[in-house]
């Protein structure tokens, strides 16, 4: 996952920029304006990122996302309620089958 931002100061130039992910510790950037995060897990995340100006003021932002990493659309609860559907009935017809089969 790519993160990128803009910033922009009027009275005065960026300074640098710091980023941190789920609360972690916050790591300086420089001036870069995009980080990557890898091997993150399946779930809400939330990346802060603050801008500090020349004279050390600073200004911070959050955004959250979710990755999920399931198939389809994840393991969610429509994802598993299907599954088990899908499940039940391969397992009536087998038995449907094999009870008609014992009768004739």
């Amino acid at each position: 996952m790519t993160v990128t931002w803009t910033v922009t100061e009027e009275s005065s130039n960026i300074d640098h920029n710091e980023i941190r992910l789920d609360g972690g510790s916050w790591v300086d950037v420089g001036t870069d304006t995009a980080e990557t995060f890898t091997e993150l897990d399946d779930g809400t995340h939330t990346v802060d990122v603050k801008a500090f100006n020349e004279v050390g003021m600073s200004m911070q932002r959050s955004v959250s996302f979710t990755v999920n990493t399931g198939v389809l659309f994840g393991l969610g609860y429509f994802e598993v309620v299907a599954i088990f559907a899908i499940i039940i009935v391969v397992i009536g017809i087998t038995l449907y089958f094999l009870k008609v089969r014992k009768r004739h």
